[in-house]
Parts: C-alpha cells; structure tokens; sequence
C-alpha cells in the first residue's frame, strides 16, 4: 500500500498514464493545485496525481517511482509542475516514455544534474515567460545539449501560473501525441 494519498483516472483505451508530480509541499503545493487538476481532469490518457509524503528530493523520487508502478498503464509520461518537474527530471524508469516539465526551477537544481537530461526519450519544457526562478534565456542555457528536448515559452505568465491553467493543459495535450506515437 502507497505511503502517500493519490487519486487516479482511467481512460479507457488509454496508451499511457500521466504521474502528474506537484509544486514544493512545504509552500502550500499538493496534488490539487490548479495546474495539477487541470492536468488531471482534461489530459486525454489516464492520470494518477498524489501529495509528496516529503520534501526531500530523494524521498520524492522514491515515491514518484512508487507512483509510476500504481499507474493503470505500463506506458508513463512525467509532468511535473516547479519542484514537481525537478522530481521528474530526476526520475530514470524504464516505464517512462517522456518528460513534460512546467517551470522547472533549474536554477536552483542545476540542468546538469538532472537524468532526464541525459536521457534520448523525448521531453518538452515549458517556462512562463516572466519565470522568477528560471526565466526562459536561462533555462534555455541549462538545457541545452540535452538530446530529444524542445521548449516553449508561455507568454503572459510568471512561476505561479495563475490563471494560466488551461494554457499549461492545452500544451500538454498538444504534446502528448508526439510522446504516444500518435497522429496530432
């Protein structure tokens, strides 16, 4: 039994679940933060969101792998918003097809340090155009040379996203179909 709460839903047919992994824990982010559930409850695949028990990394990274193996599909996409996307980024498991990671704040983590960075599957970064952690020149200084990576930046839009929730689900859900080998 997990050591966390999580809800999941499952689509029928889905070709993958998305573990969706939250904003830092100990600044009010859990698994129904508004991007979260505007990625849970409009992404076109199964998804499975659930709270960090911590706010260590590495106990985050063993609960996000815990989580991959809860997921209704063997097939997983990583979307991680903030300290969630630096989670993702550090999470290496085979079931993973792709990283899709909003305001990571590299600055903080390093692009260096992250395994998905050195890792061929496909990831999308997406940064709010006004981002106070890691504004896009930066991030795309941090992430560059990472293989299969490409980035966007959400305009209009500072780290915290407000309002912008169903721009940051329209994006994913653009993006998905590249991930699943599907036609857009």
């Amino acid at each position: 039994m997990p050591m966390f709460a999580y809800d999941c839903i499952e689509r029928d047919g889905a070709a993958a679940t998305a573990v969706l992994l939250h904003p830092h824990p100990d600044y009010g982010g859990d698994r129904y933060h508004p991007v979260i559930d505007a990625l849970y409850r409009g992404l076109p695949v199964s998804t499975l969101r659930f709270d960090f028990g911590s706010s260590d990394f590495e106990a985050a990274h063993a609960e996000t792998r815990e989580a991959i193996g809860l997921a209704p599909s063997s097939s997983v996409v990583l979307i991680g918003y903030s300290f969630g996307a630096s989670v993702a980024l550090g999470v290496d498991d085979p079931a993973v097809l792709g990283w899709f990671v909003v305001a990571p704040p590299l600055r903080w983590t390093s692009g260096a340090d992250a395994a998905a960075g050195r890792d061929a599957r496909p990831k999308h970064v997406l940064v709010p155009e006004f981002d106070q952690d890691s504004p896009p020149g930066l991030t795309s200084e941090l992430i560059a040379g990472w293989p299969s990576t490409t980035m966007a930046t959400l305009a209009d839009s500072d780290h915290f996203l407000v309002g912008r929730s169903d721009a940051v689900l329209g994006a994913a859900a653009a993006w998905l179909p590249s991930v699943l080998g599907q036609d857009a």
